[in-house]
């Protein structure tokens, strides 16, 4: 991985920035862990570059989040209240609102500002619990919308509030 991490580096322009956003944080909660892998990204990997320089001016730490996400995934069976994301019982999601707002706060304080989201089922782009895509569009049929107070949640932990 170095030498393609440092290919990158050199061959890259002045104003690329590259996000490690670490994929297998996507449930993470802990403090702990996000400050590992801030050390991993920031200080361990740096230290294996052979341009230490430019790592330091185009990496940047991300942290990605997966609000479909639940544990006991595999146990879950479909349509069953708490499946992988609930559009009406939102204590039954791994993330509730709150919880995911009290995450998203600390990956942006020990982050670098980036976060993925990375999702199966809940639908950001559906705009209540009963909308389809326009035009035809295909729709998962295990797709959820995700309602104003997950929304509101973002806006508070990106606010900083």
């Amino acid at each position: 991985m170095v030498p393609f991490i440092d290919g990158m580096l050199e061959r890259s322009s002045d104003r690329t920035v590259i996000v490690d956003c670490t994929s297998q944080a996507k449930w993470w909660t802990d403090r702990a862990q996000m400050d590992a892998a801030r050390k991993l990204i920031v200080q361990d990997a740096r230290g294996l570059s052979h341009v230490p320089k430019l790592f330091d001016r185009k990496i940047r730490l991300g942290f990605c989040c997966r609000l479909d996400y639940h544990p006991r995934e595999e146990e879950i069976q479909p349509g069953r209240p708490g499946g992988l994301f609930d559009s009406v019982f939102l204590d039954a999601n791994y993330f509730t609102p709150e919880k995911l707002e009290q995450t998203l706060k600390l990956a942006l304080e020990i982050g670098d500002g980036y976060i993925l989201f990375w999702n199966y089922r809940a639908n950001w782009w559906l705009n209540s619990v009963d909308a389809r895509p326009a035009d035809g569009a295909a729709l998962s049929r295990l797709s959820r919308w995700v309602p104003p107070v997950y929304w509101r949640a973002l806006e508070r932990a990106k606010a900083g509030e």
